[in-house]
């Protein structure tokens, strides 16, 4: 789920049911939405448990208010204001714990760590083809963020880089794939889970640490060993820092 993303477009509204959620809310939509006309929107808090705040693609940057049954019978999508700040906070550490992850694995060509910011801007950055294939590394995947392009995505594996091509297109397959100058690609992130997650997902899957995904069976096998040599697994059990192979 992506609520603030379907806010943003203008295809989901947001249930305040109370007058501090409302001033809340008004919060996030003045240090998130640029130039945004209508500051004060908590006086638009009008219908009481059943407002709604809604972003008119209409009228640029203008927060309407309307009741929930009246956005529902329209078919737009209507989430409460605790269900959309709880994705976003999810989001938000997901990309923390991403960027600590790919910190902890890559290091610049000087030796040095990555900041943080410094992570969460290449996940952002949007590269070339000529980029791409000059600097990806092994494991990583890059999308195409042009979906009227053929070429899908681009992922190095140990044996050399594969491309992924969309062949259906409408009513028929094509046979060709298109890299225009402007097409551009974003660093894919990985997403990680604990181990009992990835062991249900029924892939094979590794640790963050570790170069090969392998089945349950095998992991255990290794996580066995580690307990012999009198390696504590507890916290890597309990870490979200398994990845599943796709």
């Amino acid at each position: 789920m992506d609520y603030e993303k379907e806010f943003l477009e203008g295809k989901l509204a947001v249930n305040c049911r109370s007058k501090r959620q409302a001033e809340k809310f008004e919060e996030y939509c003045n240090k998130n939405i640029e130039k945004i006309i209508n500051t004060n929107i908590v006086n638009m808090w009008i219908y009481g448990a059943a407002t709604c705040y809604h972003l008119d693609n209409d009228m640029t940057n203008l927060i309407t208010t309307g009741k929930r049954q009246e956005y529902e019978n329209s078919g737009l999508k209507v989430v409460t204001y605790k269900e959309f700040m709880s994705d976003i906070r999810a989001e938000q550490q997901d990309d923390k714990e991403i960027a600590k992850m790919v910190q902890e694995r890559d290091k610049k060509d000087d030796g040095t760590r990555y900041s943080l910011e410094d992570i969460k801007k290449i996940m952002k950055q949007e590269y070339t083809f000529a980029e791409v294939v000059s600097r990806i590394k092994e494991g990583e995947e890059y999308i195409c963020t042009e979906p009227l392009y053929n070429i899908r995505s681009i992922k190095k594996y140990k044996t050399g880089v594969h491309f992924e091509f969309e062949h259906f297109n409408g009513d028929k397959y094509v046979n060709e794939a298109g890299i225009g100058d402007k097409t551009r690609f974003i660093l894919k992130q990985r997403e990680y889970m604990n181990f009992e997650n990835a062991a249900m997902s029924g892939k094979k899957f590794k640790y963050k640490d570790t170069d090969d995904f392998k089945t349950l069976k095998e992991i255990v096998l290794d996580l066995n060993k580690m307990c012999e040599n009198g390696w504590t697994i507890s916290d890597m059990l309990n870490e979200k820092a398994w990845e599943v192979e796709e």
